[in-house]
């Protein structure tokens, strides 16, 4: 998150959401600025996510911590490429400390990313969908 400018006082532009996207050589770039991004693999914060179950997006709140990669070349806002988690099962995420979280990404896409369990600010943990398989896309918001 940018803490130059308004980023100091706590206001912060929504995060872009994109599929990973490789270039002709097979390197990871940012889908809209076409700038590699294959170092910068780790844990991230997307501002605002759209989540799509209302009980979950109040238990996260307006920061939601995923893994992939960022691009943060662009003026007012960054842009998160989660790490795909249909090769995961759903026993294997819940295992990890990982859950699933059904977001809304940037091309209208309903797309499952990973979270830590520990990020979800409630007790009801066992209320949260642990779908991690990401095999499913449904446009617009379900």
């Amino acid at each position: 998150m940018n803490r130059s400018g308004l980023g100091r006082y706590g206001v912060s532009s929504q995060t872009v959401l994109r599929e990973r996207t490789e270039d002709d050589e097979g390197y990871l770039i940012c889908p809209e600025c076409g700038t590699p991004v294959g170092n910068s693999l780790g844990s991230h914060e997307v501002a605002r996510p759209e989540i799509v179950d209302d009980d979950l997006a109040d238990a996260i709140g307006d920061v939601l911590v995923t893994h992939g990669w960022v691009c943060d070349r662009h003026p007012g806002y960054e842009v998160v490429m989660p790490t795909p988690v249909g090769s995961l099962s759903v026993e294997e995420a819940v295992n990890s400390g990982w859950v699933g979280v059904r977001v809304q990404f940037a091309d209208g896409f309903v797309r499952t990313v990973a979270t830590p369990e520990k990020e979800i600010r409630r007790g009801e943990v066992d209320d949260v969908s642990t779908d991690a398989r990401g095999e499913s896309e449904e446009a617009g918001s379900a």
